[in-house]
Parts: structure tokens; sequence; C-alpha cells
């Protein structure tokens, strides 16, 4: 009785009665006037709030007045609302718990092919930046990129930075357009991308740049982009153009997106 720490008050048994009865009444009304104004999923979830909020309020109000047999419901209630947050929550719990699981298996997979990848993307990238070889990269996440990839040279071919940085060497003839990159893969060469028709852009950027841009306004996706004129090396995201990216820059900022594309997977898997 005393497990609040809360020093009871003494009260006739009409008035207990009373109270008990006005704090049913009151708590059965609630539930009622709430059930009745929402509906769908946020009824049940609501109605958990609510009786949270509602048991330990009573139940530190019925210490304090020795109420005994709120004591005992609140009691009861207090045993089947576990019961109650499993169910009602199932969802978040399951998706809580493979979050979790992805987590565990995102430091493995992050120790290997996706350090790798990152690796290989930022040594190419990094290399072209210093010989000022155009180039322009586009990496998938979430949203399929397989209507861009056949309107270039379809590849489809195991991942390495030599096979990067010849695609674009000036000489070869895939050097113009863009590579799209989808995991370990690099799909295609020479595609065309839609341009970015955002009139905030200043004129001094180029076409590589604005199709960089481009693909990012349309899809999840994100693009690395070097400078033919003058090696620098940019990235689009959203629709949104960060320029002068260094190496440790670079890595960071694909890391950050590998670790989201980890997540998307996750979620997939819950929709599943």
């Amino acid at each position: 009785m005393h497990f609040l720490l809360i020093d009871p008050i003494s009260i006739s048994e009409p008035l207990r009665i009373t109270i008990e009865v006005g704090l049913i009444f009151f708590t059965l009304y609630s539930l009622y006037i709430f059930l009745k104004k929402t509906g769908g999923a946020s009824i049940l979830k609501g109605m958990l709030i609510l009786l949270i909020l509602y048991v330990f309020g009573m139940l530190a109000l019925s210490m304090v007045f020795e109420l005994f047999r709120i004591v005992y419901i609140l009691k009861s209630i207090l045993g089947y609302m576990v019961i109650a947050i499993l169910i009602i929550f199932q969802y978040e719990l399951r998706r809580g718990l493979i979050r979790i699981s992805q987590t565990r298996i995102l430091g493995t997979f992050f120790g290997t092919e996706t350090e790798k990848i990152i690796n290989i993307i930022v040594n190419a990238t990094t290399r072209m930046a210093q010989n000022k070889t155009g180039a322009l990269m586009v990496i998938e996440k979430g949203v399929n990129l397989t209507q861009f990839t056949e309107r270039g040279v379809t590849l489809d071919s195991k991942f390495s930075s030599e096979l990067l940085t010849t695609l674009f060497f000036k000489g070869t003839a895939l050097h113009d357009g863009a590579v799209i990159i989808r995991n370990d893969r690099i799909l295609a060469a020479a595609c065309l991308l839609p341009l970015s028709d955002n009139p905030n852009l200043s004129r001094r950027i180029g076409t590589r740049h604005r199709a960089g841009i481009g693909i990012t306004e349309q899809s999840d996706s994100l693009s690395v982009i070097v400078s033919e004129e003058t090696g620098l090396i940019s990235v689009a995201r959203d629709g949104q153009l960060k320029r002068g990216i260094d190496r440790d820059g670079l890595h960071k900022i694909l890391s950050d997106f590998f670790r989201e594309k980890v997540e998307i997977s996750a979620d997939m898997k819950i929709s599943e």
C-alpha cells in the first residue's frame, strides 16, 4: 500500500465510497467520450495512453485517501496493461527489434563489403579529381533507377576503382553521361539523366552538375560529381549541391548514405 511513499489520509467510509464511485464513473465516461471522437488505430493507442495517465494518477490519489476498492481495480488493470502494450504496439515493437538486428548486421556489413564499396568510390573520385577527369556517379538508394540505365550502356559489372576511372577517361567511348551504381554493381555507363530546372542554380553550373542534381530531384539517390575544369568534388542529394568536398568529407557522406540504405532495407522487410 505504501510503495508510492504517500502517507494515507483517513476519511469516513461514506465519503470513501462516494469518491471511488465518482472516479470509476469519471474514468468510464472519459473513455466513452474519447472513443466517440476518435477512430482507427489512434483509438487503441490513445486509449492506452489515457489508461496509463488515469491508472497512475488515480493510484496516487487512492493511496492518499485509502480507496482500497480503487487500488484493487488499478492493480488488476496494471497486470493487463503489459499484455495490452504488447498487442497494441506489436508493429512498433517488431520494427524496433528488426532495427536492432539490422544494426548488428550493419556493424559486420560496414566492416566488409560496404566499406570496400565506399573506399573504391572515394579512391576513384580522388584520383579523377587530381587528374581533372570529369565524372558523374549516381548511387541508387530506395528508388529504382532502371529507367535511366536503359538510356545508357548496360554493364552489370563488379565494382572496382580501375573500372570507374577507365569509364570516365576522356578517350573512351563511355566517358560522357553518368555511371549508375546499385550496391556492389555498376549497372550502366553513359546514362542520360534529367537536368535540373531549378531557377536558383548559378548559371556557372554546367550540364554534368545539373544532371547530377536533376536525378536527385526525381529520386532518393546520391550523385558524386568531379569537375573537368577545376577538379573539385561535389555531391548532390535531394536537389541540393555541395561543392569542394575533400576525401574525408566524401567518405563520411557515403558512410551515412549507405547506412540509410540498410535502414530502408529493414523497413521493406517490416512492410513485407
